[in-house]
């Protein structure tokens, strides 16, 4: 689900920012360029102003390995216009 920073209740704030910076990091560490690409894409694509840090933040509940064996999941787009408007003014997260 997509979750918006002012949706998060204060009382989970702190766990949620430690735990997306603890995953950044370690993609970062990984040098996993992929999935962070794909997040800064979701970020940019629930932003309305097209800016990742006022992007929906992608949260998954529970466990990966719950729902596909471990696998990280990848959305499938085929459609050529997606990737020309996600990336036309993209702004790397950083």
């Amino acid at each position: 689900m997509n979750i918006p920073k002012n949706g998060i209740s204060p009382g989970k704030q702190t766990a949620v920012g430690n735990a997306i910076r603890e995953w950044k990091e370690t993609a970062e560490e990984e040098g996993d360029t992929a999935t962070l690409r794909l997040v800064n894409r979701r970020l940019v694509a629930t932003s309305r102003e097209d800016d990742p840090s006022t992007g929906h933040f992608p949260i998954h509940l529970g466990q990966l390995s719950d729902f596909d064996d471990g696998l990280i999941p990848r959305p499938v787009v085929d459609e050529p216009s997606y990737f020309q408007a996600v990336c036309e003014y993209e702004n790397v997260w950083e």
